[in-house]
């Protein structure tokens, strides 16, 4: 064959070259700042003009730096064409793309570092249908927490070394309107379509804190202690008081940095109600170590078998707490570490438990002598009111399957319990069509509007073995009923 000058070859005779020698991740970069706001724009999509106007207020109040990936969807049929071969010019070419140019100094469609140990994956063009927008991310970033551009909210907890930080996936939600394909696919992402962001803030040590900033119709923010509105901003407490669901207490277990740093959430935030989960550990006859004779001489070793003494001292915290708080409701939801109390009353052979065959007499008197009459009598709620020598107004101890619903939210799931006795999850959850804030898992996340919380207690809790995704996270939920996960840092810190 006669050797051919390159551009003596048509289009479609020249070869097609491409690729990249390094990947991205070499050439990524750290943004400069201590606070940050995410969120994506989608293609041929108009910004939520008051939303817009809310997230560019707010960052200049706070002198942080909003960043917008831009994310497509292919409405029309367009093949062949993605936001990297477009400009943003503010059009409305019905032939192409485009983008709303509002957003252009804002554009960010690269991997960069925000702070040690977090990540934003500008780069990732994910469809806005993606019924599960981070699966299989849980390795893309690799040993880093990583912020995921999409029109969703949703947020995963994924495990690390046991005595590492978890790593956290979080979407951000879209800064542009519902527009979608009236089909099946896009109907129900324009049912879980939400107006959104992170927001990232950095202290002077370099440990960073996440938060979801959840808009409304009106593009309305709730943050902490603050209401941010597109002309306006204003404090919280003038619009109603928030609900906080902790994460689990497992009181006997406690993390002295998580349980100071929580008392002191309480106390700024001033919510109206709080949600208690597994607010026993059962720690001294726990049940998952109840057959295991080197865990029960270790107990009797270090003098730790007395349920008597671990229920005297969450009477004294749970009681106390109210007594601090007396605004504030206190809510104890039925949960699986609560029931342990309940399994151990009904074994029998722990009436020869030298240590505690009295405590055992006693409480289960107490329990038949119930049932003899007819009346259920909840063993912990008794046994911690007798502790503490009676009740209090703010406190409320709910039974089993008992709902308890505010603001179209369920929170009167532990989560251990799922639908038709399957175990409980967040995602068999969702079939309930409700909101629900709850616990159990010790791993925080959201997925379409099921909240879960991490844990208050030790993350090291003795029988939890090998890599964890557990976390101190918490969920609140302001008084508009739009909600955020606030972790801590490992010195009980919740904010920068």
């Amino acid at each position: 064959m006669t050797d051919v000058q390159v551009q003596d070859l048509t289009p479609e005779q020249k070869p097609i070259k491409g690729g990249r020698l390094k990947s991205f991740v070499d050439d990524r970069e750290t943004l400069k700042g201590k606070r940050f706001i995410f969120t994506v724009a989608q293609n041929n999509t108009k910004l939520h003009d008051e939303f817009w106007a809310t997230l560019t207020r707010m960052a200049k109040k706070r002198k942080a730096k909003l960043y917008v990936s831009q994310c497509t969807y292919n409405k029309k049929g367009w093949q062949r064409i993605t936001r990297d071969s477009l400009t943003v010019d503010g059009t409305h070419d019905t032939e192409g793309l485009w983008y709303d140019a509002r957003i252009e100094p804002h554009v960010l469609n690269e991997q960069v570092k925000v702070a040690e140990g977090l990540l934003f994956c500008g780069e990732l063009d994910i469809l806005p249908t993606a019924v599960l927008p981070l699966s299989g991310l849980s390795n893309y970033s690799g040993p880093h927490s990583a912020i995921v551009p999409h029109v969703k909210m949703q947020m995963e907890s994924l495990a690390t070394m046991k005595h590492q930080d978890a790593k956290f996936m979080y979407t951000t939600g879209a800064v542009t309107m519902r527009n979608y394909i009236n089909r099946r696919a896009g109907q129900i992402a324009e049912y879980h379509h939400v107006y959104g962001a992170i927001y990232v803030e950095v202290d002077k040590d370099g440990r960073w804190f996440a938060r979801q900033l959840n808009a409304d119709e009106n593009g309305v923010v709730f943050d902490l202690e603050r209401v941010w509105g597109p002309t306006w901003d204003a404090p919280a407490k003038e619009f109603g008081r928030p609900v906080i669901t902790l994460g689990d207490v497992h009181y006997e277990k406690r993390s002295a940095s998580a349980m100071f740093g929580a008392v002191h959430m309480i106390d700024r935030l001033n919510p109206e109600t709080v949600f208690l989960h597994d607010l026993i550990d059962f720690k001294y006859r726990n049940h998952h170590n109840i057959k295991d004779p080197h865990f029960l001489f270790s107990q009797a070793a270090r003098g730790e078998e007395s349920v008597k003494h671990a229920v005297e001292q969450t009477a004294e915290w749970l009681f106390g707490l109210a007594k601090r708080f007396p605004k504030t409701k206190f809510v104890v939801v039925k949960s699986n570490h609560d029931e342990a109390l309940d399994r151990w009353l009904k074994d029998v052979s722990a009436a020869s438990d030298p240590h505690n065959a009295l405590y055992w007499h006693e409480l289960n008197t107490v329990v038949l002598a119930g049932l003899k009459y007819g009346n259920t009598i909840d063993p912990l709620e008794f046994a911690i009111e007798c502790e503490w020598g009676g009740n209090a107004d703010n406190v409320q101890f709910l039974r089993a399957d008992q709902s308890y619903v505010i603001n179209g939210i369920e929170y009167g799931m532990h989560g251990h319990y799922g639908p038709n006795g399957a175990r409980g999850s967040a995602k068999n959850f969702r079939q309930l069509g409700v909101r629900v804030c709850h616990g159990h898992t010790h791993s925080a996340g959201i997925i379409d509007g099921i909240y879960t919380a991490g844990v208050l207690g030790d993350l090291d809790m003795g029988y939890n073995k090998g890599p964890s995704s557990w976390s101190h996270s918490h969920i609140l939920t302001y008084s508009n009923g739009k909600r955020t996960i606030i972790t801590q840092q490992s010195n009980g810190d919740w904010r920068a």
